[in-house]
């Protein structure tokens, strides 16, 4: 982050400090040496050690004036998700927390010289939520400065950001057609880019004079400033290599885009109804990426000029960090699943059964056309257990097969057992990637270029405990081989795909 080093906000208060963005915020603000409090329950990302947490409610304003004192700044980053009408005309920030003339008499009473409130992202500026933060603004003077940033649809950080859920869309198999050309385009803005910016916004209000943040149109004495990456764009589109990296192959059908939002509300009626699972992916997702344009040139030169904040003018898309962060939602969408189906049941398979050899092919052939069909919706997830169809071609034969394998996910690498069932000779499969290292592997929806090499005795080490809580009876099957089993890592291969 480039905000200036020598930036001196005094002590300062973080709401929200468990989301994205309140997160991001707090470990850039140690980052800069500064003492920072943390209000909020105990859920959410992690806190970073350094942080005095103070346990209670951002809607609470008896929490608040036990968080603020001795504090100088405020980084409200929890009221951007509720702000909400009351029936009466009248704008609060959640529904059953304070007004904000509350919020600021709390700010008051504990001497805080400056408010910096995040209003949420492009596709939530309701009415409601630009009165709350208009009444916020409004307040501004009597030694307290108070400034609004908004933003378009965050990504960067968390599970429930904009990539994070494109990423869980694809994987689990719903991400299926696209809107019509045009219909789905909205401002984006990173997570590192709104907390920069925030820092930049409250360094900016030691000296409220002379800012421009503040337009005409806008009421009140605060400014306000809109931050993003650039102009707007399909980020279903912008998001497409870094799917492809992850070895998923995006859709190109179209369909409307009335009928994914029926399809998405109706399904969560269904479900607030009890007459329906819950929705296999985030209704809000599709609305929300036809609701999100951001129709405030103003503020956004106003942070051009006032926070010498220039976004990317070309929309270039840091395909490496989208990529690390794709990955690491991934790998974490796919271990709380797997822990969902293990705490639910366990799956014995096929060892003790006579004629091993013949059962197992013909469950290999079964299990392969079922994966392949479904586009592993079969087949990938088999109790507690993942597998893979790993494609290998015959060091004799020059064949492609396709060979269903369980595997185990670590750190963005699959790892299998050569164990052929606990036979004594060593799998084929095993034989032919030794000869052609370099494949192709099916892993759920997704297609990914790796290479395999076998473990290293440290490697396998630290690898066999978890290969035997996937499944336990590779102890049977060490048991019966009579030969050491060979694990096999297979580490995806970075193929360069056209922007």
């Amino acid at each position: 982050m480039n905000a200036d080093t020598t930036i001196d906000l005094g002590a300062c208060l973080v709401t929200g400090a468990g989301s994205a963005v309140g997160n991001t915020l707090v470990r850039e603000l140690l980052r800069l040496g500064m003492p920072v409090r943390a209000l909020g329950d105990a859920g959410g990302q992690p806190i970073p050690d350094g942080v005095e947490w103070v346990d209670g409610e951002s809607c609470d304003p008896v929490d608040w004036e036990k968080a603020c004192a001795g504090v100088t700044t405020v980084f409200d980053c929890a009221h951007a998700a509720c702000a909400v009408s009351d029936g009466e005309g009248r704008a609060a920030l959640s529904p059953d927390g304070p007004e904000p003339d509350e919020l600021l008499r709390a700010c008051r009473s504990a001497g805080v010289a400056r408010i910096i409130h995040a209003s949420g992202d492009g596709g939530c500026m309701g009415e409601a939520r630009i009165a709350a933060e208009a009444g916020l603004r409004n307040a501004a003077g009597d030694g307290l400065a108070i400034c609004a940033v908004r933003s378009g649809r965050i990504w960067g950080a968390g599970d429930d950001d904009l990539l994070g859920q494109l990423v869980e869309l694809t994987a689990r198999g719903w991400y299926v057609a696209r809107p019509p050309e045009g219909a789905a385009r909205c401002e984006l803005t990173s997570v590192d880019r709104l907390a920069q910016g925030m820092l930049l916004a409250a360094d900016r209000l030691r000296g409220l004079r002379g800012l421009t943040g503040l337009r005409d149109s806008q009421p009140g004495p605060g400014p306000v400033w809109t931050l993003t990456d650039g102009p707007a764009v399909d980020p279903l589109e912008h998001f497409e290599p870094v799917l492809r990296d992850l070895g998923f192959a995006p859709p190109r059908r179209r369909i409307s885009a009335l009928w994914l939002i029926a399809w998405a509300s109706l399904w969560s009626l269904l479900h607030r109804l009890r007459l329906a699972t819950a929705p296999p992916a985030r209704a809000s997702f599709w609305r929300g990426l036809t609701r999100s344009r951001l129709e405030d040139p103003g503020t956004i030169a106003a942070a051009q000029r006032d926070l010498a904040l220039d976004p990317n003018l070309d929309g270039t898309l840091d395909r490496q960090a989208a990529f690390e962060h794709a990955e690491r939602v991934l790998e974490r969408w796919e271990a709380a699943r797997r822990e969902r189906i293990a705490s639910s049941w366990s799956l014995p398979f096929f060892i003790r059964l006579p004629n091993v050899r013949r059962t197992l092919a013909a469950i290999t052939r079964a299990h392969r056309w079922f994966y392949l069909a479904t586009a592993g919706r079969i087949g990938h997830v088999i109790g507690a257990t993942t597998f893979l169809l790993v494609c290998n071609v015959g060091r004799r034969s020059g064949r492609e097969f396709l060979t269903p394998l369980l595997y185990v996910a670590d750190a963005g690498r699959f790892v299998i057992a050569a164990s052929n069932a606990g036979d004594a000779r060593t799998p084929a499969w095993w034989l032919n990637l030794q000869a052609r290292p370099e494949t192709i592997v099916h892993a759920g929806n997704r297609r990914i270029h790796v290479r395999a090499r076998r473990a290293s005795p440290d490697e396998a080490k630290c690898l066999w405990p978890r290969m035997l809580a996937s499944y336990r009876w590779f102890q049977d099957y060490h048991a019966k081989a009579g030969r050491e089993i060979p694990l096999v890592i297979l580490e995806p291969i970075r193929v360069q795909q056209d922007a």
